[in-house]
Formats: C-alpha cells, structure tokens, sequence
C-alpha cells in the first residue's frame, strides 16, 4: 500500500512537471522574435552591423535608428552630451550584436564603445603610456567632436594594457583633463626594454 501511494505521488509528481516545462518551452504565438542584426564575414571574420533603424507604430524611431542620424545622444549622470555618429565612420568596427563599437584602434590604443552602459572605454595597447593616452584623449574629442568638459560628463575609461606596461595595468586612470583624471607613471615595462 505504501508502495502503491509513493509511485502515485511520483507520477502526478511527473506529470506537473511535464505541464510547468510545456508552458515554460512553448511560444507565445503573439510574441514577436527579436531582429538579429546584419553579419557579413570578411576573410573568415564575422563583422556584425546594426540593423536598419525602423519605426514603431507610434511614429517614433526605435533604439536602432541612433545608427542613421548624424549625432548620437549619450546619457550622463547630468543629463546628455550629443556626439557625432562614429557608427557612421567606415573606420569604426561593431564588434558584437548589441552594438559594441570598436571606434579606433591604432598599435598603440583602442577606443571601444559600450551602447548598454552607455560608457568608453580606452586600452593603451603599446608606446610611452603618458604620450599615448594624449594623443588617445586628442583622438577621441575629434572623433565625438566635442569639448574637453563634455568628455569629462561621460563615462570614460583608461587603462593599461599588461603588454604596454605591466607595473601602470589594472588601474582606471580616467581622462587626464578631467577632476577625477589620475597621472599616469613613467613606463618601466617593455616599452623601456624596446627603447634600449
């Protein structure tokens, strides 16, 4: 009898679970599936483009028509800085679907952009770290072309790369023009190795 109860309760046990996963694995018919954007691969690379901006019933331009205008809105924490589209640059690179912008990227530093946190980050990559996080900074102010206390309202980050300096990597220097700017120590890594 004890048996019998057991395997009963095993069985509605079974059947509840089989009617929770069928409800949690089926699709809404209503849904809609998400776009997924371009990819075109070049030289075995897949390189992920926006997809077109398209317009919502209500008229108003989703989140992907940032790509066609010629200014891009970034939020801050005391409101927006306007940037020039670098999405529109044929130099800057979408690294992945949420459209993650490589923006520059020279054998000295990477500029990346980051759409959901609405944030930069620039990785000096090689080379006296002190001159080329100028000319990054420079690099990014025409780029966006805006003003140095534009630059500074955004979430910017710098660092270093452990190949450029091991001893000046790990650490979020920030813009050197900026308040919260950290001064970055002299090269004692590789690039001092290089140079003798």
């Amino acid at each position: 009898m004890k048996k019998e109860i057991i395997i009963g309760i095993n069985i509605i046990f079974f059947i509840a679970i089989c009617i929770v996963g069928y409800f949690y694995f089926t699709k809404n018919p209503t849904e809609q599936t998400p776009t997924t954007p371009n990819t075109t691969t070049t030289g075995g690379v897949g390189i992920v483009t926006p997809s077109i901006p398209t317009q919502t019933e209500q008229g108003t331009t989703t989140e992907e028509g940032k790509y066609s205008s010629a200014k891009i809105d970034i939020k801050t924490t005391s409101g927006t800085v306007s940037v020039l589209n670098f999405y529109k640059n044929p130099q800057t690179r979408i690294i992945d679907p949420q459209g993650d912008a490589d923006i520059t990227e020279t054998e000295n530093y990477t500029t990346i952009f980051f759409p959901k946190f609405e944030s930069f980050l620039i990785t000096i990559e090689d080379g006296d770290i002190r001159k080329v996080r100028t000319e990054a900074e420079a690099d990014f102010i025409k780029k966006l072309g805006i003003t140095q206390e534009q630059a500074c309202s955004l979430l910017v980050s710098v660092s270093v790369s452990r190949f450029a300096d091991e001893n000046a990597a790990g650490q979020d220097y920030g813009l050197s023009f900026c308040p919260n700017g950290i001064p970055m120590p002299a090269n004692t890594g590789r690039f001092l190795e290089r140079q003798q």
